[in-house]
Parts: C-alpha cells; sequence; structure tokens
C-alpha cells in the first residue's frame, strides 16, 4: 500500500508486505513478521523501530531508528545528525545518503567495509558524509571500524560506488584512517575497478575510515 501525504488510521491498520507513506501516520496498526514501512516524497522519519525500513524517495530523520534491514531504493535519505541501528542487512540498489548521523551494523550488514574475519565483536558504522582536510574532500561517505579483541595484519576492504566519488577517478583513490576522525592519514592500498573497492593489510584498523585522493605537493600527504 503506498499513500502519499499523510494518513489517518480511525480504526486498526493490518499491514502484511509493504506500507509507503509520503506524509505523516496517525492511528492503530497491526503488522505481520517481516512488514516493511516505507517513506518518500520528503517525508521525515521519526523514532520509531521497524522490521524492515525501506527509502524509496527523498525522506529526513528526526530520531534514532531501530530495524532489522534497511533498503536504500531511490532519493536522498538525510540522516540529520541521528542513527540507525541495523540488525540485519543494508541493501542500496540506487539513492544516496547525507548528514552526519550513522548506520551501525556489524561485518555481515553489507554496509560497504569488511575485515577479512567474521567476529562478532566487529562494529561499522557508516556515514553519507565526505570529510575533509586541509582542504581536499574525501568520497561522499566515511566509516567508523571497532573491534577490540582483533589482533594482526587483516585485509581491509572499501567499497565505492560511481556516484560517491565527488568527481575523483576511481583509479587514483586511496584509503586514509583517523583515530578521531579528525586528523587524517593517507594509508594507501589497491584499487579494484571491476569490484569498486579499495583494500590493504593493516595492523591499524580500529577508527576512522575513507578513500580519497592523496595530496600533489607533499610526498606524505595527509589529507583526505
Amino acid at each position: 500500500m503506498r499513500v502519499d501525504g499523510d494518513f489517518a488510521q480511525e480504526g486498526t491498520l493490518n499491514i502484511d508486505g509493504t506500507f509507503s507513506i509520503s506524509g505523516t501516520f496517525s492511528g492503530e496498526f497491526n503488522s505481520s513478521e517481516g512488514y516493511t514501512w516505507g517513506y518518500f516524497g520528503g517525508a521525515t522519519i521519526e523514532s520509531s523501530s521497524f522490521d524492515n525500513l525501506l527509502i524509496e524517495g527523498d525522506a529526513t530523520l528526526t530520531g534514532d531508528v531501530n530495524t532489522n534491514s534497511l533498503y536504500l531504493s531511490d532519493g536522498v535519505l538525510d540522516l540529520n545528525g541521528h542513527d540507525i541501528s541495523l540488525s540485519g542487512v543494508f541493501n542500496q540498489s540506487n539513492g544516496s545518503m547525507t548528514g552526519s548521523g550513522y548506520i551501525h551494523g556489524y561485518d555481515s550488514s553489507n554496509l560497504g567495509l569488511s575485515i577479512d574475519v567474521s567476529d562478532p565483536n566487529t562494529t561499522i558504522s557508516l556515514s553519507g558524509e565526505s570529510v575533509s582536510h586541509d582542504g581536499v574532500n574525501s568520497i561522499q561517505k566515511h566509516y567508523i571500524f571497532s573491534n577490540p579483541t582483533l589482533s594482526g595484519a587483516q585485509i581491509l576492504t572499501l567499497s565505492f560506488r560511481d556516484d560517491e566519488l565527488n568527481d575523483m577517478i576511481a583509479d587514483d583513490l586511496a584509503l586514509f584512517h583517523s583515530s578521531d576522525g579528525t586528523d587524517w592519514e593517507y594509508v594507501g592500498g589497491t584499487v579494484d575497478i571491476e569490484d569498486s573497492s579499495i583494500s590493504i593489510a593493516t595492523l591499524d584498523y580500529n577508527g576512522y575510515w575513507t578513500a580519497g585522493i592523496p595530496g600533489c605537493a607533499d610526498p606524505s600527504p595527509n589529507v583526505t
């Protein structure tokens, strides 16, 4: 069911499948397990919990959200300084993200950053916000990686989309790391154009990660 505008329910709405709305829902509803709630058309998303959340047009968070799976199929999702806690998977077939909040997930959440081991202690947070240092911008997203028990060198891989490149050339990308999200250090890495990814073996994996272009004037660039 798709509602363009507000929806006021006097009785009880039974949701078995997908219910999408561009405005505000008011009233009571019952939902079957695995239902999907969708937003489009400039809708605002208040603090809520969903089985599955579908973004199929422009939408803005006005509070923190919990969901099993998140599907970004179209439009722009503005995190607006809020967070989405993900217990299942993230699937971005189209659309984009902006805003300073994060999607919090795990190694298996398909957020676009991965380590070569599967560890339940691993948490990954994705923001659709570009970061910058010394006037140079990164691709249109960055991550926080955390695993307090992991040791030894690991292969870290960051995936990117063409619409996240910020007019950069994928072949020129390098990985950058920060311990605090402010001071960024050039790390390097190997770009795989076919897989749209960049990877590196590293001992220093905890912290912030993004990809960008190394500076031209500094032989030891410290930019994103």
